[in-house]
């Protein structure tokens, strides 16, 4: 039974109701005209301020509406230039042109904050609901009302999530991992470092990029533009510090048996949904300010106090959301659904605003085994809780064990209390589409040893509780994308040892509880990413025995298998199978910079990614029976005593010392040519002190006389 919104009460509330749209739809086409007049009349004076006024302003927001393309698009100009892209203004038009790579991942926080703010706002009148075309959140950015100022902030702490964690990955060219400071308050013993979250550059990015459109309006003093343009530029710090001071400290154990003597800790980013949380609380908690003379804000009410970095601040109030109004934004709450047991905003009797709601009962017809009382007692128990001939049940447990028996299909009228189902080492060939529709008690499910070749989409649907399933063991060569959509709970997941060449991206979205997979014993030649990136409580992850050929394809995957080692988790060794030089080379032991200088080749998708064309042609190049002849490894040979390189740390080193053995053969020459001009001009000193103590005393009376013969006549 689900409940909606009523628009209309009563005949008098009808009557007034259509006596207002009527006059709504007049004034609506009254200010089209108006508006048309406008642009014929200015259309050579005000152009811009028009289509502003209008149409509503477009906003860098609208790089997280479409789907993200790659950043090697944008650099190598297979799309559309920075000056083309919708939303941005000339200073981030410039940015853009600066940093390529960054767009992205610009929009993926802009995506990332539009999916953050509809959850927080799901069960509110105003739900964060967008609209298609460059005005992502229509005209409600023209007011400068409370959810306004929730943009803002919940937008430039995206932007700043989304780049922290990119250069973290290493997927821009200008940051990489974080170097803050090691915190005063960490055990001596702790090593700093590891690969962390760059904040600081996350932070200092998206200050340049989402204020820019702000910083370069200049409006006069206290006028209603620069006021708008003070909240704005304060909301956009206050998410920024969210991110910022939600970071913390994340250290992994290092020792023998986990005896944890060793830590490495880094800085890691919080999860997105605690940032919006946090937003959220500041939302409820905002303050109303003005102007002064100053140009600062200041509370209207002086006893709240000065508004703080982190507080939201809104210039005016918000409308009540409840009827549909084009020149505030809003879209009314005619139509959705309440909860009228609940007393909050999700409420029938405040979401609706006091119009009434109407009752709606849907009756869904699907398959099913159910029982009837049509005879007797007997024929009850016989159909509902009986055994199938070829399995063991057991009431206490609610197992049904139907293994080893030879089956060449599911067996029919299984209990629906079963907990436990086990058909291992059977002979199933296929599974039919609502196979186990009626076991919605079921927690695990065991199909291991079988010849199982295409797991279809519908197999598990209505599983809502199951656990732990184990597909290990059979001929399974293609699995459908959306497989696993209704089994939220799935914890355990066994898919090891088929024919499994390619795995769709989509297979494991939605499955956030999962904390064991193993896809090992396949023929994957490489994983997507984004494969693993929905499951944030994954710890144990086997890989091995599948053909990896270790070229760029595989990158991304090298990338994350670092960061999810470093999150503390288990995984047995991915060993490389090509090329021949890298043979039985563990991945994660390949030096980043031989991926670096991967170029992105024509055809073949993104950098570490492999194009489904490329897979399918593989596919068919190879037969079953040369890919079974292939080595498959479960262990890997002796480890390569190569340690990986930082290329850029390696030159820092070799320049600072250049410049240290530089300055020392300076210092060198200089005390040599200061010895040699000290020793010529001692050796000076002592030949003149020498030639002075062997001249005679000058007397020259007493020499003259003395050297005069006696005997003047003789000569």
């Amino acid at each position: 039974m689900s409940r909606f919104c009523r628009p209309k009460e009563t005949r008098r509330k009808e009557g007034e109701r259509s006596r207002r749209s009527s006059l709504l739809e007049h004034s609506l086409e009254l200010e089209r005209v108006v508006c048309w007049g406008a642009m014929f009349a200015h259309l050579f004076l005000w152009p811009l301020l028009l289509v502003q006024d209008c149409v509503g302003a477009s906003e860098w927001w609208s790089l997280g509406m479409g789907p993200l393309q790659q950043p090697e698009v944008y650099v190598l100009g297979a799309k559309p230039l920075c000056h083309e892209v919708a939303g941005l203004s000339a200073g981030q038009r410039k940015l853009c042109h600066l940093y390529k790579d960054h767009v992205v991942h610009i929009g993926g926080g802009a995506r990332l904050a539009i999916q953050e703010c509809q959850r927080q706002f799901a069960r509110r009148r105003w739900n964060c609901s967008t609209v298609d075309g460059k005005a992502v959140f229509g005209k409600l950015t023209l007011t400068g009302s409370r959810e306004t100022a929730f943009v803002y902030a919940i937008s430039a702490a995206g932007v700043v999530h989304a780049v922290s964690r990119a250069c973290r990955e290493g997927e821009l060219t200008t940051c990489g991992c974080s170097r803050a400071a090691r915190p005063r308050d960490l055990l001596r013993d702790w090593l700093w470092g590891g690969c962390g979250d760059n904040i600081e550059y996350g932070y200092r990015f998206a200050r340049e990029f989402v204020d820019a459109r702000e910083r370069e309006k200049s409006h006069r003093r206290r006028s209603p533009q620069h006021a708008r343009k003070l909240m704005n530029l304060h909301n956009n710090e206050a998410g920024r510090r969210a991110v910022y001071g939600l970071a913390n400290v994340t250290c992994k154990c290092h020792g023998v048996s986990g005896s944890c003597s060793l830590k490495t800790c880094w800085l890691q980013l919080a999860d997105f949904r605690s940032v919006g949380t946090q937003l959220k609380e500041r939302y409820d908690l905002a303050k109303v300010v003005r102007v002064t003379r100053k140009s600062r804000l200041e509370p209207r009410n002086r006893k709240l106090g000065t508004p703080t970095p982190t507080d939201l601040v809104h210039l005016e109030s918000s409308p009540d959301y409840c009827a549909r109004n084009g020149s505030s934004g809003s879209l009314g709450t005619i139509g959705r659904e309440c909860d009228k047991r609940s007393a909050g905003m999700d409420g029938c009797q405040l979401m609706c605003c006091g119009r009434g709601y109407d009752h709606f009962k849907v009756t869904v017809t699907q398959r099913c085994n159910c029982c009837t009382l049509v005879f007797f007692m007997l024929a009850l128990a016989e159909n509902c809780d009986g055994c199938p001939p070829a399995c063991s049940c057991s009431s206490d447990t609610a197992m049904v064990d139907c293994s080893n028996q030879g089956l060449s299909q599911i067996p029919q009228n299984l209990p629906l209390n079963a907990r436990l189902l086990s058909l291992r080492n059977n002979s199933i060939t296929s599974l039919p589409d609502w196979a186990f529709v009626n076991l919605i008690s079921l927690e695990e499910l065991d199909l291991s040893d079988n010849g199982i070749k295409f797991f279809p989409a519908t197999a598990v649907r209505g599983l809502s509780r199951l656990l732990r399933i184990y597909i290990a063991n059979n001929s399974i060569n293609k699995v459908a994308a959306d497989s696993f959509t209704d089994t939220p709970s799935l914890v355990h997941f066994d898919l090891s040892n088929n024919r499994l060449s390619s795995l769709p991206v989509e297979l494991f979205l939605g499955l956030w509880n999962l904390s064991r997979l193993s896809v090992s014993g396949n023929r994957l030649p490489s994983l997507e990413r984004d494969l693993l990136e929905p499951l944030v409580h994954l710890k144990h992850l086997k890989l091995a025995g599948n053909p990896w050929e270790c070229d760029c394809y595989l990158a991304n995957l090298r990338y994350w298998l670092e960061w999810y080692s470093y999150r503390g988790g288990e995984m047995d060794e991915v060993c490389c199978f090509l090329p021949k030089n890298l043979k039985d080379r563990r991945l994660i032991t390949i030096p980043k910079e031989i991926f670096s200088l991967c170029p992105t080749l024509p055809g073949k998708g993104k950098l570490g990614s492999r194009s489904g064309a490329d897979i399918v042609g593989r596919n068919a190049a190879e037969s079953d029976d040369d890919l079974e002849g292939e080595e498959q490894r479960d262990g890997c040979a002796l480890p390569n005593r190569y340690q990986p390189v930082n290329v850029r740390r390696a030159v820092g080193t070799l320049a600072v010392a250049g410049v240290v053995c530089g300055i020392i053969s300076l210092m060198m020459v200089v005390a040599a040519t200061y010895g040699c001009l000290y020793a010529v001009m001692m050796s000076r000193m002592h030949r003149e002190m020498k030639a002075r103590q062997a001249a005679p005393p000058e007397t020259p009376d007493e020499t003259t006389d003395a050297k005069e013969p006696l005997n003047p006549a003789i000569p």
